[in-house]
């Protein structure tokens, strides 16, 4: 009698640990769909937010298309890894809705630069607009990585954001420059322009574009210079050095950040 009760005492220890052990994975497995379920959630609100972004910049529909095909895939996942997700069929018909009507407008679109972009005078905007540059050539480049983009679409888009960035980069510079010009300030705004001949000289599409700014900074630079030859030296305290003056639009300039 009592090698059954022991008996009996053992199997209720073990069916207690066998059940604990099931509930565990169990609360592991679910836990672990939460976190993938979250980060796909993640990845489509960020893309919702790049799509307003992407409102301030010429934009293709090649790049509406991967944006929803990326967020059609994240739903799509979701979808696989926890049907019952509420509204998530609704989710996956309207992203499939967006990618076909933005690969219908993407036959149709031509986008010029000349035509669809002004340069913000806010510094703070152009700091926004560079941000979001950052994050559509990160994205462009993980979803190339994946195979999600084919090698013309990637290189085209790639190239457009690319002379984005180029060009608010010279134009700003350009500005700054201009703006010291007319303070009097020539050594600062020789620098501006030197930083403009750079950036331009180390840009590899030597398109028109970079041709007619390139003129545009040497015909400044040559004002300067002759301003400066029947100017006697101004004081230092007159004129900063740049070096003096970074501010966080310089730093997103800078050859080290990694786009």
């Amino acid at each position: 009698m009592l090698f059954i009760v022991i008996g009996l005492f053992v199997c209720l220890i073990i069916f207690v640990v066998v059940v604990s052990s099931i509930r565990q994975l169990k609360e592991k497995q679910q836990a672990e769909k939460r976190a993938r379920i979250a980060k796909q959630k993640l990845l489509m609100d960020e893309n919702e937010q790049l799509l307003l972004q992407l409102s301030n910049l010429p934009c293709s529909h090649n790049m509406y298309v991967i944006l929803h095909k990326r967020s059609l895939n994240a739903a799509l996942r979701i979808q696989d890894i926890l049907p019952s997700t509420l509204g998530i069929s609704n989710k996956v018909d309207e992203l499939s809705k967006r990618v076909k009507q933005s690969e219908e407008a993407a036959k149709h679109q031509s986008v010029n630069f000349d035509e669809t972009f002004t340069l913000p005078d806010d510094d703070k905007q152009l700091i926004g607009l560079l941000q979001c540059i950052k994050k559509v050539r990160l994205t462009l480049k993980s979803e190339h990585a994946k195979g999600a983009i084919d090698p013309v679409t990637y290189n085209e888009e790639e190239n457009r954001y690319s002379e984005i960035q180029l060009r608010i980069n010279v134009e700003t510079n350009i500005k700054r420059g201009i703006q010291a010009k007319n303070k009097g300030l020539n050594g600062s705004a020789r620098q501006f322009f030197d930083k403009c001949l750079t950036t331009l000289a180390k840009y590899p599409k030597q398109n028109e574009y970079a041709t007619l700014k390139q003129d545009e900074v040497k015909a400044l630079l040559n004002e300067i210079n002759e301003t400066l030859k029947n100017t006697p030296p101004a004081s230092n305290t007159e004129d900063k050095s740049l070096d003096e003056n970074v501010d966080e639009l310089d730093l997103m300039f800078q050859p080290k950040k990694k786009w």
